[in-house]
């Protein structure tokens, strides 16, 4: 088998696994409709050996990502080792009444993994909506508003997260000239509701419409000299001087 379709059947592999758990917990739940009339752009930018990837959610019956699994595939570069900090989906902790901390924002199924030139990123919220237990009011285990069109912060439990518009997912770097890709579908996106539910009560999420869920590709350019190209600068120099030496003779 070769090195592509390995990487195509692990990362198919890795999808089916997060939206096999996704569908699971929905089972469980109950939930009701399971597509919205909604668009996921997820887009990415890459420049001088780092890349960028986003999403932007339009759907008016959500109050943002609930969860997801998205694929960066390299074509012509090489993707740099990853690890947790690559995956930028927000986190936090908030303080209960008791004083004990709780996580909160993208804590579920949360990876960064690189097989070959393709790198998974997962990471999903709490299904389960906790609130009272915050010592601070409006506090809860949920960021809400994250890929949402002119949302650009939000509180990640007692802390207040940055992510822009359209909403940063992960980063990385590369090395070499080509073109590098973002990917993700439907069955491993997830939609928090429009309406939270009461405190301890399950959390209902949604996917986008099975068509809806966008990726893109784009060029990646690299600041780092080709090892050829920087051979023929050498040259180059050493014939210049070579030359100035030879006249001043």
């Amino acid at each position: 088998m070769s090195g592509n379709n390995k990487r195509s059947n692990r990362s198919a592999s890795s999808r089916l696994a997060f939206s096999a758990a996704a569908a699971i917990v929905a089972s469980a739940l109950g939930a009701g409709s399971l597509f919205a009339a909604s668009v996921v752009d997820l887009s990415i930018t890459a420049n001088n050996g780092v890349w960028n990837a986003y999403i932007n959610v339009q759907d008016p019956a959500t109050l943002g990502l609930a969860g997801i699994q998205f694929d960066i595939t390299g074509n012509g570069i090489l993707l740099n080792n990853v690890t947790g900090a690559n995956n930028k989906l927000p986190t936090g902790i908030f303080t209960d009444t008791n004083g004990n901390p709780v996580s909160s924002g993208f804590v579920l199924l949360r990876s960064a993994t690189l097989v070959g030139n393709d790198v998974s990123f997962t990471g999903g919220q709490s299904l389960t909506y906790d609130n009272e237990d915050s010592a601070t009011p409006a506090h809860d285990n949920l960021v809400k508003g994250f890929g949402m069109p002119g949302t650009t912060t939000a509180n990640a439990g007692d802390q207040v997260k940055t992510f822009g518009d359209p909403a940063l997912l992960a980063t990385g770097t590369y090395t070499g000239n080509g073109t590098i890709t973002i990917s993700g579908d439907f069955a491993s996106t997830s939609l928090l509701p429009a309406s939270l539910p009461a405190d301890s009560a399950p959390i209902v999420t949604h996917s986008p419409d099975p068509s809806s869920v966008n990726g893109q590709t784009t060029l990646a350019t690299s600041s780092t000299p080709e090892p050829a190209s920087t051979t023929l600068a050498g040259l180059a120099a050493i014939g210049l001087l070579s030359s100035r030496r030879r006249r001043t003779a």
